[in-house]
């Protein structure tokens, strides 16, 4: 087959397909800023992106490279303006992978709704869109303004690679850090911008430190500083903050490394700590639980059904004080049982979320529309059947969710207590409507 792929050149969730299209035998013909496989030969080509200036010219030039192609599927990584062009240029039959924060961004407060209605233009357009979160087919069709193709295939992660091990790197990595081997290290991997909630891990951490004896140290793993613009002010902020809570020995930064370190760099940490404030259901936490870690994370939306929710330890948006507290159990228990209880989350992952899936799956979703198919697709969000969820929440809750994330705590408690009148012992909404109490004491 021909697949005519665009996305971010230097994501790994962009190029990760590339490579298993191109050891498959298929042709690639990749449109980007960069060339992100220059060293690639066979069926694979690059071009950089046509933006010309104005909307005619560049509709023109896509569609030259479409009958030059002429690909058999165009796959769009990451849904933005290119995404769009595509449709407006007719590139079809037309594959969209959401990733996340493409979708999520528009149901916070203060989102573009010109950008809105153009992602929704162009989610419509589209002849099948991609998901990696079971709560995300809803999201995308409501962008939409109805029923859309979606199917549900996670990019997934190498189980081989990631994996329990790495005993002598990982005490390598500490002594280069200057971790005592016998520390309990809390490790926040997410990306290096502020809604991956990495100051509210430091808040958390400093005040769950005496209780450790202080024998825990945190350690931010810088990711994907290219992706945030505010990175560097974030940066400097995170790093005055830890001298302003004297616990600069308790805290070490990690600079980037490479794709092929990050197993080394699970194994040298303990405990995962997770707390954005929007998400779908990442790789990293499908890696930690590969390599059979123990993990904290907030409980979002996305999480639900999920191995979040059956094997980590987790505490709703807000609740800094379940964070503590896990973050001290955890820091007590001892590392074997810590070990027992992350295996089950390795085992489903293993199961459901291996990158070979992905791998098998995606020639398939080609072939499907290509022959007018959807391959799998659903006019509706995943069921129990077809990928792991929970029971939907109502309308109520999921926009009491959406408010809090952004930060309207008036319009969260509205939605919570509407819930409520209808499900009285909902356990989610009381407990949201604790957080929500617990914020509004503090500010």
């Amino acid at each position: 087959m021909r697949i005519l792929t665009i996305g971010p050149w230097f994501s790994p969730h962009t190029v990760r397909p590339i490579n298993w299209l191109l050891e498959q035998g298929h042709e690639v013909l990749f449109l980007g800023e960069r060339d992100p496989l220059p060293a690639a030969g066979g069926g694979y080509r690059f071009l950089p992106f046509p933006n010309l200036g104005d909307l005619p010219s560049t509709l023109g030039a896509l569609g030259e490279i479409r009958d030059r192609f002429r690909p058999d599927a165009v796959h769009v990584h990451w849904i933005d303006h290119k995404a769009w062009l595509c449709v407006q240029a007719g590139l079809r039959p037309l594959v969209l992978s959401a990733w996340g924060s493409d979708i999520n961004q528009f149901f916070l407060a203060g989102h573009d709704e010109n950008q809105r209605r153009m992602i929704g233009a162009t989610l419509a357009g589209a002849d099948l869109t991609i998901v990696d979160a079971p709560t995300m087919a809803d999201k995308c069709c409501q962008l939409a303004g109805r029923l859309i193709p979606t199917t549900f295939l996670h990019l997934g992660v190498d189980t081989v690679r990631f994996a329990p091990g790495y005993r002598e790197e990982a005490l390598a990595w500490r002594e280069r850090l200057g971790i005592p081997a016998d520390a309990t290290v809390f490790l926040s991997p997410r990306g290096w911008g502020e809604s991956n909630g990495h100051h509210l891990i430091l808040e958390a951490f400093a005040r769950a430190l005496p209780a450790m004896g202080g024998n825990g140290i945190l350690l931010f793993k810088i990711f994907n500083r290219v992706s945030f613009g505010d990175h560097l002010k974030y940066e400097s902020e995170l790093k005055r903050r830890v001298e302003e809570l004297g616990i600069a020995g308790q805290v070490r930064f990690m600079e980037e490394v490479s794709a092929e370190l990050l197993p080394q760099v699970f194994a040298l940490s303990d405990v995962v700590v997770n707390y954005p404030s929007r998400d779908t259901l990442p790789i990293t936490l499908a890696e930690s639980a590969a390599c059979g870690k123990s993990a904290i994370s907030v409980m979002l939306p996305s999480y639900r059904g999920t191995f979040v929710e059956r094997h980590f330890r987790t505490f709703l948006p807000g609740d800094e004080e379940e964070l503590i507290r896990a973050m001290v159990e955890l820091a007590e228990e001892p590392p074997q049982q810590r070990l027992a209880a992350a295996l089950a989350a390795r085992e489903e992952v293993r199961a459901t979320l291996d990158e070979g899936i992905y791998r098998k799956g995606l020639p398939g979703v080609y072939a499907g529309v290509c022959a007018g198919g959807k391959a799998g697709a659903m006019l509706h969000a995943p069921d129990r059947e077809e990928a792991p969820s929970p029971e939907p929440a109502t309308p109520h809750l999921e926009r009491a969710y959406r408010f809090f994330a952004g930060g309207d705590l008036a319009a969260c408690h509205r939605e919570v207590e509407l819930e409520l009148r209808v499900h009285p012992d909902s356990g989610e909404a009381l407990a949201l409507a604790k957080s929500v109490r617990l914020m509004s004491l503090k500010g």
